[in-house]
């Protein structure tokens, strides 16, 4: 697949009320858990010859991210109950959303994104790499707290799915009832996430409050990313790092209401 050489990696639903349960950890202050611990970086230093791709949904004929918005929209049914998964969504009619107990309508979103068909080939050594997205929060002082997935999860929901209820994956199961999350939401750090390793979307600062999405820059873990190219890639986990706030970004699959430009984008950095 040609790439294009540049700098340059996602989320859910469309913002507003709906009922159910919240869920997911976080501390006494309302921050999620994890979220300042082991930042990606560039691996000792790496000086020489180097080679960067960058993937970003619809650019330069690229189209392997997989997107889901997973939740308690519209609550979170018992076992045997139509929304037993809870509510994905796999649109790109609106901005997705994100929260812990979201107060508009006390539902809790998280996003799942992966960078497939990445085309790198084996062996390749990754020097550095870095996820932008483009998102915004509902007041002063937020930010995303991100998370590397550490199990495969369903990634070919439609996008006709504009909150569905028959999902494989959402807010109970990876991928259908016999793979259930080890907590609800994709939430159990060393299950369902890569124990102990978080990064913070935007590295430093803040998001932008007036629902224009700005542009938010991660470093990844060098060592995560290097396993997507060998071959185990579960992307990330993505949702608002303080609880009980409503945060939006632009997902994969946004349809013209945002331009390409704003979509995920994944860069990573190779030595030649």
């Amino acid at each position: 697949m040609d790439m294009r050489f540049a700098y340059g990696l996602l989320i859910v639903a469309a913002c507003g009320g709906g009922g159910g349960g919240g869920g997911g950890g976080g501390g006494p202050d309302g921050s999620i858990a994890g979220v300042d611990a082991a930042p990606g970086g560039a691996i000792d230093a790496y000086v020489g010859p180097s080679l960067t791709r960058t993937y970003q949904q619809g650019v330069d004929g690229y189209a392997g991210t997989k997107s889901v918005g997973i939740s308690t929209y519209g609550g979170l049914g018992s076992l045997g109950q139509y929304n037993e998964n809870g509510m994905t969504f796999a649109d790109g009619q609106n901005d997705w959303c994100t929260g812990i107990d979201i107060p508009s309508g006390n539902y809790s979103e998280v996003w799942l994104l992966r960078f497939d068909d990445l085309d790198i080939p084996s062996g390749s050594t990754v020097v550095s790499a870095s996820l932008a997205i483009h998102g915004y929060g509902d007041t002063a002082n937020l930010h995303f707290a991100g998370s590397y997935v550490a199990r495969p999860w369903y990634g070919d929901t439609p996008t006709s799915c504009a909150g569905c209820s028959n999902s494989p994956v959402g807010w109970r199961y990876a991928n259908g009832s016999g793979n259930p999350w080890g907590a609800m939401g994709a939430g159990a750090d060393g299950i369902d996430t890569i124990w102990n390793k978080a990064f913070r979307l935007p590295e430093t600062g803040s998001a932008p409050t007036d629902g224009a999405p700005g542009e938010l820059v991660a470093p990844l873990d060098p060592a995560v990313v290097q396993g997507w190219v060998d071959g185990t890639n579960n992307g990330v986990r993505i949702v608002a790092g303080v609880a009980g706030h409503h945060m939006g970004y632009v997902q994969s699959q946004r349809d013209a209401g945002r331009p390409e430009a704003m979509r995920p984008k994944l860069t990573i950095v190779l030595a030649q």
